[in-house]
This record gives structure tokens, sequence and C-alpha cells, in this order.
């Protein structure tokens, strides 16, 4: 099987395991500090469950993943709810984005598949966007996850304490948490974690 067919099958049996899920934890923690009808980003929206809830906060949304069928699915999900009218979806990788100034980005277990020599430039983009009071929502993945040692899978940047330190400072931390524990991944193969989860927020002033 070639690379993009295998990454291809690889993302279907993520949207079909994860259909069900909830949004995520972070994202709605970081909905108590936004206020509704401002901007907000879904990077990396999967089948749209975080872009569903940001809608229904009132937020107008930009949903951007590089799968054309999460980007269709996030649609389909928003015009079953009646929310479509806030909604922008786009297929673009997260290399390649421009950001506008959000009151919200949220980036749930995505910003590690970026390109790791693209990441520092896109996470500088994404703090810029921020306006003031704006909120980020996501994760990190650690340097002893255990996809850091193995081959065959598709995240790149792992990161340490010391490095999400320096990535964050000057930002509020609203809600930080490192995690290390055994457990599985959405299509239930074994799997150590190590997540950095982040609420954090930019000045006012």
């Amino acid at each position: 099987m070639s690379e993009p067919a295998a990454a291809a099958e690889h993302w279907q049996e993520y949207y079909a395991a994860t259909a069900q899920r909830p949004p995520r934890d972070t994202l709605l923690k970081a909905l108590e500090f936004v206020r509704a009808e401002g901007h907000s980003i879904d990077l990396g929206c999967g089948v749209g469950h975080d872009t569903i809830a940001m809608l229904r906060r009132g937020l107008r949304v930009t949903a951007i993943d590089a799968a054309p069928e999460a980007v269709e699915r996030t649609i389909a999900q928003a015009r079953q709810a009646g929310l479509a009218d806030r909604l922008t979806a786009r297929v673009q990788r997260f290399e390649e984005v421009e950001f506008d100034s959000s009151d919200l980005i949220n980036a749930s277990f995505s910003l590690p598949f970026c390109d790791r020599e693209a990441f520092a430039g896109l996470w500088e983009r994404i703090i810029g966007a921020l306006a003031p009071g704006g909120v980020f929502a996501g994760q990190f993945f650690g340097v002893n996850d255990q996809w850091a040692r193995e081959p065959g899978h598709h995240a790149q940047v792992f990161l340490t304490r010391g490095e999400v330190d320096e990535l964050t400072a000057g930002l509020e931390r609203l809600h930080f948490e490192e995690v290390e524990r055994d457990g599985e991944t959405a299509t239930g193969k074994p799997r150590y974690w190590h997540v950095f989860h982040m609420v954090l927020r930019r000045a006012c002033g």
C-alpha cells in the first residue's frame, strides 16, 4: 500500500472510531472564557465535534483540516444542527494557514501532526492571531510519548517540559496539565501517552 493510501486508510479508521466522541474537555474549559458572537478557528476539525460545540456557543467558526472527508463531515454536522450559517470550512494543511484575528483558536490533538520544521512558525502565527484576551485550547505531545520513539505513525512534534514552558511564556494558563499514562488510541490500540493539555489566554493589554 502506498504512503498516501495508508494515511487515508488510517484517517478513515479514526473518523469511524470517533464519530460519537464528545467535544474535548480543553475546548469546553476554553469556552467558559470566550465571549459569544466572536470569531474562532478549529484547527484540525476532524469530524466536527469541537466545531459544533463552538457554533452552539454562538461563535463564528472557521474549521480547517487537511483531509477533505473531515471537512465534508464537519459541514454535514453543522447543516444537520442548523448552524452552518456561521461556519466557514476549508481543506488546508496547517503549515499553509494564515490566521485571521480570533477570540478562540482550538487545536485538539492536531498540532503534533504538523510538519516538524514548520511547527515554530505555525505556533508563532497562532499566538499572534489571538485577539487581546483571546484563548488557545489544545495539546502538545511530550518527548516520553510512545510515538516519539516509534516509526509508522503521523505525529512529528514532541516537546520537553522546558520547550513547552518557553513556547507558552507570556500567556496566562487557565488550565495546564501534563499527563503520562498507559492507555489506548481512539481505535483501541495500546499506547503510552505523554500529553500537555492546555487552555491559554493572551493578555488583554
